[in-house]
């Protein structure tokens, strides 16, 4: 048991390396068991690498042997011992567990041996289990005290490749250079024209046809060449897409190396898995990486151009094999890196075989450029030495020799502004920003005092705004970040003003607080409630733009940069205007909802006003629009609502509600008269419009709000007006009546008086709405009288029809006729049906006088199929006693023409009877006859009559229980 317990522990502490070698255990590498004092043997440039790799070395560059002297620090356990009998253990055997071959039963039968008892042998087990602890802990603390280092060198190996590649950049931009400034020969020779050239014994006249035909087919190749080239590229442009995009057309450019026979496979940086199966496509000046997709409307797989490198920005590097990758380069520009790999090594060598020979020709070919530019300005230099005479040449060189030819750059500023680009890449790298700007600061200022732009000066100030733009582009990227506190904002501002990059550090400033607020609106959660979310908008959105104000005039402190911050701060309220407007009015909320929400925005753009900008007015400008469409579609469904309920009004007489006004506040100084529903829903209407915009009150939305009121009645009226050409009865006519009169006299007043203490002034436009009212009013009043009168005559009396050719003697107990009685008891009735607030004198005195004009003027009364109308000596007689009865009863009511038109109807009965009657021995009764006959009709049927013949404007409960009883 104890064996296999001693082996667990001996194999738990001991290692394999990646070359299946042993490793020193953790109990060798821990620091309580390291000797003291280790062999001069050892390896000791291993030893230099201390802190990191502590430890880290093999027992082969140690032997170790059991002859050496070793001071171990003992074990701190209580149950150490010094003695192999007592249970310790010594350092050699600590040290053994590392060694190849270490044999775990061997030494654990060794050990055995020299233990006298079982308490010797725990107490040996209990060391070892210590000892696996300790160094178990001092292993952990090695790990953590050097990650951080270890963290650091990954990072710098990791640079170091991209360095090395930007390096190789350089030295190659430096040979060609250096190959520029050689004379480079022009081999452009034609063989078959050298080879004529140099036969002595062709004529001239041959060597020139040789010469001409060498060059016409030449000029053949070049062609078929050309046209070869032409067919190639458009060939490439049809089957693959996109390549038009990244590679445009281009005379010049032809294909050198067709890809789609090869495969090449993309491979990551990192990890050297292999990716994507792609193709290269190399051009005289640019290489292609071209992959297949599939079409997402055919299905079908194409070739996709995806990447495209000019050959003169790029460096190409052939990668070493390794078990990670082989047959592989890698294209690299600066600081992006690609690796890709072939299949055999044949193909690579082929592709950047290709690629070197490109590259030479377009070095050549630069070459030569520069060449031509320079011969070419050197013979324009000796064509115009050559035209000037002589004297003017004097004078140019004297001209010449009196011109500066250095700068006045001493030589410690020459030689501080060399070395400045080193020290600013240190700085930059170590992120000494202050320093790397007052740096800059003195090399601006240095080169601003010199006047002559000499090549070295021109190469200097251009290193020095070389610099600037890396800067600039570091802090530019630290001021954009959201995480960025308010000192390191003003720092880096502050910076970029000194670089004298004043626009681009506000611009970059203010794009970052936009994107600060878009990620914070964004974060805000929509739960239904729109007044609520637009509350957290408003406060989220000026709380930001506030702290902006206080950050932009902490670190610009320049008048003229204001301008562009005004930009920035009206942008901002627009994009939340909209927001607003969306969330509210497309969404077309209540009036309660739009009040919440306006309300919110206007009290946190309060905000503003501490740091002087009051752009409040500006989101009532944006939604103005807004409210107004929102207050006039509104109306346009109360308008609906209050049509609705005039269709659906059966126009029944309701008793006064008076409550109903009294809830809604609503006290009218005169008597509420009976109306139908329809009257009551247009003040509820009213009430609720009032209720919806009166937290949008405001003199902007004056005219909106009156036009709106305005509309309404408008609605009520001309749609109740045209109720009466329905046919109603009497009772029902009464009723419309009330409700337009109680609207145009009495509601509208009442409102348009509400709305001047409201608005705090006169309001001209209702005014003209009361007088138009008025007026319809009246034309209401009309057709009330000609349709009250029709129903009396089409229900009770119709002269036309009542028979007064009775030519018998009239009775002396003889009555009004039952027609006139009919219409006596109609005209009651009328009375009756009309309410108290009702001018009722003068209106059923107009219905009087109508009935008596159409009996004078109808002439259906007078004319019949066979001629004038008959009147016997009975009937005009009993005519001549209604029209009394009528004129008696019906006194309070009858107007001088009333009067005038029953007396012409009396005259015109009369003469017919008189000019129909040759007998007039008889004579008619007097005047006398006719009042006693109506006293005593009137004594009859006084009870039916009661309102007719006193006249008395009675109040609606006494005409109730009067119509009751």
């Amino acid at each position: 048991m104890l064996n296999d317990r001693m082996g667990i522990h001996s194999r738990a502490n001991s290692t394999v390396n990646r070359n299946g070698e042993a490793r020193p255990s953790s109990a060798s590498r821990s620091s309580p068991l390291q000797p003291t004092n280790p062999p001069s043997s050892g390896n000791t440039e291993k030893g230099k690498l201390g802190g990191i790799f502590t430890g880290m070395s093999s027992s082969k560059n140690t032997p170790l042997n059991d002859k050496t002297a070793f001071s171990v620090t003992p074990i701190p356990t209580a149950n150490t011992v010094s003695n192999p009998s007592q249970g310790g253990i010594k350092g050699s055997d600590i040290l053994k567990f590392s060694e190849d071959n270490f044999d775990v039963e061997l030494y654990v039968r060794g050990m055995l041996q020299h233990l006298p008892n079982e308490e010797a042998i725990q107490q040996l087990y209990h060391s070892l289990a210590d000892a696996k602890d300790l160094a178990a802990t001092d292993l952990q603390c090695n790990v953590y005290r050097n990650y951080n280092d270890f963290v650091v060198i990954s990072k710098e190996i990791s640079k170091l490749e991209s360095d090395m590649l930007y390096l190789r950049e350089l030295l190659t931009d430096l040979k060609d250079v250096q190959d520029n400034l050689r004379p480079v020969s022009d081999p452009e020779n034609d063989t078959e024209l050298v080879q004529m050239a140099d036969d002595s014994l062709a004529s001239p006249e041959q060597k020139r046809a040789a010469m001409a035909e060498a060059l016409a087919k030449q000029r053949v190749r070049e062609e078929e060449l050309i046209e070869s080239r032409e067919a190639q590229m458009k060939l490439l442009y049809t089957n693959i897409d996109g390549l038009q995009k990244i590679l445009p057309e281009s005379k010049q450019r032809y294909l050198v190396r067709d890809g789609s026979k090869t495969h090449y496979w993309e491979v990551s940086t990192t990890t050297f898995k292999q990716k994507d199966m792609v193709h290269l496509y190399l051009f005289n000046d640019t290489l292609v990486q071209v992959s297949w997709k599939k079409s997402i409307i055919t299905g079908k797989a194409r070739m996709f151009a995806e990447i495209a490198w000019g050959l003169s920005e790029i460096g190409f590097i052939d990668m070493k094999d390794s078990p990670d990758v082989s047959n592989a380069f890698k294209i690299v520009r600066h600081p992006d890196a690609s690796i890709y790999r072939t299949e055999t090594l044949e193909e690579k060598r082929a592709i950047l075989a290709s690629i070197k020979r490109i590259t030479d020709d377009i070095l050549v070919q630069r070459r030569k450029e520069k060449d031509q530019v320079k011969n070419a300005a050197i013979s324009k230099a000796n064509t115009m030495t050559a035209l000037l005479p002589n004297s003017n040449m004097d004078q140019y060189k004297n001209i010449s020799d009196q011109l500066p030819v250095k700068d006045n750059l001493s030589a410690t500023d020459y030689r501080w502004l060399l070395e400045l680009p080193d020290e600013l890449d240190v700085l930059v790298a170590h992120r000494d920003f202050d320093n790397s700007v007052a740096n800059l600061e003195k090399a601006r200022k240095i080169l601003s005092g010199v006047d002559i732009k000499t090549p070295r000066v021109q190469m200097l100030r251009a290193s020095v705004e070389n610099r600037i733009e890396i800067l600039a582009k570091l802090v530019t990227s630290d001021l954009a970040s959201p995480v960025s506190t308010k000192s390191q904002v003003q720092e880096n501002i502050d910076r970029l003003l000194r670089l004298g990059l004043g626009d681009q550090a506000r611009d970059i400033f203010l794009t970052a607080r936009t994107k600060t607020i878009r990620h914070r609106t964004r974060h805000l959660k929509f739960d239904g409630d729109v007044a609520a979310y637009m509350c957290d908008l408003a406060e989220v959105t000026f709380r930001l733009i506030r702290n902006t104000c206080d950050w932009y005039g902490g670190s610009f402190r320049d008048t003229t940069m204001a301008s562009g911050f005004m930009k920035w701060v009206t942008l901002e309220i627009v994009y939340f205007t909209d927001i607003l407007r969306r969330q509210v009015f497309n969404s077309r909320q209540s009036f309660s909802v739009i009040a919440d929400c306006l309300s919110s925005a206007l009290d946190q753009c309060q905000q503003l006003r501490d740091v002087g900008l009051d752009l409040g007015f500006l989101i009532d400008q944006i939604v103005f629009g807004d409210i107004e469409k929102a207050i006039e579609n509104h109306s346009k469904s109360l308008e609906e609502l209050v049509i609705q309920a005039i269709e659906c009004d059966t126009y029944e007489s309701l008793e006064p509600r008076i409550d109903f006004f009294e809830e809604r506040g609503l006290v009218f100084d005169a008597e509420i008269p009976r109306m139908s529903e329809s009257a009551y829903q247009l003040f509820t209407i009213l009430t609720d419009f009032a209720s919806d915009v009166g937290a949008l009150m405001s003199m902007t939305l004056y005219n909106k709000i009156v036009a709106s009121l305005s509309a309404l009645f408008e609605v009520y009226v001309i749609y109740t007006s045209a109720a009466l050409q329905k046919d109603f009865s009497n009772k029902q006519i009464c009723v419309v009546l009330s409700n337009i009169t109680f609207v145009v006299e009495q509601m509208l007043p009442k409102v348009k008086i509400q709305l001047e203490e409201q608005f705090e002034r006169v309001i001209p436009e209702l005014d003209e709405d009361c007088i138009r009212h008025k007026a319809s009013l009246e034309k209401v009043k009309t057709v009330f009288v000609e349709s009250s009168c029709s129903n009396l005559i089409k229900n009770d009396y119709n002269f036309s029809k009542v028979d007064y050719s009775n030519t018998a003697a009239i009775l002396e107990t003889t009555l009004p006729t039952e027609p006139i009685l009919k219409l006596s008891v109609g005209l009651n009735k009328l009375l009756m049906n009309m309410d108290a607030t009702l001018d009722c004198v003068l209106l059923v005195g107009r219905v009087i006088q109508l009935l008596f004009d159409k009996m004078v003027n109808t002439s259906a009364g007078w004319e019949t199929e066979k001629g004038p109308r008959k009147f016997g000596f009975g009937g005009v007689q009993s005519l001549l006693l209604d029209i009394h009865f009528m004129l008696r009863v019906a006194e309070t009511y009858i107007t001088e023409d009333a009067n005038k038109n029953a007396n012409s109807v009396c005259e015109m009965a009369l003469r017919a009877y008189f000019v129909q009657n040759k007998d007039l021995s008889v004579p008619l009764k007097t005047g006398e006859w006719y009042d006693k006959r109506v006293d005593e009709a009137v004594r009859k049927f006084g009870k039916n009559l009661a309102l007719l013949t006193t006249g008395n404007t009675m109040s609606l409960n006494a005409k109730a229980k009067q119509s009751s009883s």
